[in-house]
C-alpha cells in the first residue's frame, strides 16, 4: 500500500535517504536543546540547594529619645551600608532592652517554593517555545526543501517533456521528408515508366502507320504503276494511230502541192501556221524513227503549236528556226533563235510559244538523246 507521503508525491524517488537525514538533523537539534534546558534547571536546583537563606541584616543606632541619629538605620541590608557622617561626635545612647528591637523576619518557604516553580515552569515553557520554533523551523524548512526538490522535478520533467517534443517534431519532420522523398522518387519513377511505356506505344504506332502507309503506297504505287502501264499503251497505240494517219495526210499533202504546182492549201489563213523540224519523219534526209519517237515529236509539235500566237501577215518568206533542249522531266531549256526571219515580232512570237508552253511531258528514255537538243522550223501557211 502506498503511503501518504507517495501519494502526495508521486514523483519523488522511492529512496528514503534525503528524508531520514532531515529528520535525523531535527532530532539531534531537539535532543540538544533539551539536554541545555535540563542542564540549565539542574543547575539552578543545585545552586538554591547549596546557598544557606540568612536572615536580613540590621544596624541598630543609639540616640536620645526624640533625636534622630544620623547613623541609624533600620531595614535588611541588601547590599547597602550607611556612610558615618564625617567627625562623628560621640553621643550618649540611652541604653535599649532586647523588647524594644523588633522581631526577625520569619522566612516564607512556600512562597520561595511557588517563586522557584514558576522560575522552572518560565525555564520549561520557554525551553518548549524555543523547541517549538526549531520544530517549526525545521518543518518550514523540509517543507520548503521538499517543494524545492518538487520544483526541481518539475522543471527537469518539463525540461525533458520539452526535449521529447524537439525530438519527436524533429524526427516526424525527417520522416515526413523521407516520405516525401520517397513519394516524389515514386512519382518520378512512375512517369517515367509512362513515358517509356508511351514511347513504346508511339514507336508501335509510327511502325504500324509506316508499314501501312509503306504498304499503302506500294499499293498505290502498284496501281499508279499498271494504270501507267495501260495508259502509256492506250497513248502508245493512239500516237502509233495518229502518227501513221499524220503521216498519210503530210503525204497527201506533198502529192497535192507537187501536183499543183505547189500552190493552194492554207495560205491565206492568218491564225494557222506551219510548223517542219529538221530532221523529221517527213523530212528528206530519209531517216526512219521509231514509233516512240513520232508519238513524242507530234505531241511536242502539238502543244508548242497551240501556245503560238502570230497575228501579223501570213508571209511565206518569214521562215524562224529555234533551237532549245527537252530535259528529262519534260522542261524546255535554253529556247535559242538559231536563223532569224528578219521580222523580230514574228521571232519574239517564237520564243514566246516556247516560253508559255514550258514544259512537256518526259522524252521516252530511249530518246532522251534525241531530244536533247532541237530545232523547229516555223514558218506560216
Amino acid at each position: 500500500m502506498e503511503s501518504s507521503d507517495e501519494r502526495r508525491f508521486p514523483h519523488r524517488p522511492s529512496s528514503a535517504k534525503p528524508e531520514t537525514g532531515l529528520l535525523r538533523a531535527v532530532a539531534i537539534s531537539i535532543l540538544g536543546h533539551a539536554t541545555l534546558i535540563a542542564f540549565v534547571l539542574i543547575s539552578n536546583e543545585v545552586s538554591l540547594r547549596r546557598t544557606p537563606l540568612l536572615p536580613p541584616a540590621y544596624v541598630v543606632g543609639l540616640a536620645s529619645p526624640g533625636v534622630a541619629s544620623p547613623l541609624m538605620s533600620v531595614g535588611p541590608l541588601a547590599g547597602r551600608v550607611s556612610q558615618p557622617a564625617a567627625n562623628p561626635r560621640p553621643v550618649d545612647l540611652p541604653p535599649v532592652s532586647p523588647e524594644a528591637l523588633p522581631p526577625p523576619p520569619v522566612r516564607d518557604i512556600q512562597a520561595e517554593a511557588a517563586a522557584e516553580k514558576a522560575a522552572q515552569e518560565k525555564l520549561k515553557a520557554e525551553a518548549a517555545r524555543k523547541a517549538a520554533e526549531e520544530s517549526a523551523k525545521a518543518a518550514t524548512a523540509k517543507k520548503l526543501a521538499e517543494e524545492k526538490a518538487e520544483t526541481e522535478i518539475a522543471a527537469k520533467k518539463a525540461a525533458e517533456a520539452k526535449a521529447n517534443a524537439a525530438a519527436a517534431a524533429k524526427k516526424a519532420a525527417a520522416d515526413k521528408a523521407k516520405a516525401e522523398a520517397v513519394a516524389k522518387k515514386a512519382a518520378e519513377e512512375k512517369a517515367e515508366a509512362a513515358r517509356k511505356v508511351a514511347e513504346e506505344k508511339a514507336k508501335v504506332a509510327a511502325a504500324k502507320k509506316a508499314a501501312a502507309d509503306e504498304a499503302e503506297a506500294a499499293a498505290a504505287k502498284k496501281v499508279a504503276d499498271e494504270a501507267r502501264k495501260i495508259a502509256e499503251a492506250k497513248a502508245r497505240k493512239e500516237a502509233e494511230a495518229l502518227a501513221l494517219a499524220d503521216a498519210d495526210r503530210r503525204a497527201e499533202e506533198w502529192r497535192r502541192k507537187n501536183a499543183g504546182g505547189g500552190g493552194g492549201g492554207l495560205a491565206g489563213d492568218r491564225n494557222k501556221s506551219s510548223l517542219g523540224l529538221a530532221g523529221s519523219p517527213d523530212s528528206s534526209s530519209g531517216e526512219v524513227r521509231g514509233v516512240a519517237y513520232t508519238r513524242y515529236f507530234n505531241g511536242m509539235i502539238n502543244h508548242i503549236k497551240s501556245n503560238w500566237v502570230w497575228t501579223g501577215e501570213s508571209d511565206h518568206s518569214l521562215t524562224t528556226i529555234v533551237g532549245f533542249g527537252v530535259l528529262p522531266d519534260g522542261t524546255i531549256s535554253r529556247p535559242t533563235i538559231v536563223e532569224r526571219s528578219g521580222n523580230p515580232y514574228y521571232d519574239q512570237s517564237v520564243l514566246n510559244a516556247l516560253r508559255t508552253t514550258g514544259r512537256l511531258e518526259p522524252p521516252p528514255v530511249e530518246h532522251r538523246q534525241d531530244f536533247a537538243q532541237v530545232e523547229i522550223v516555223f514558218r506560216p501557211l
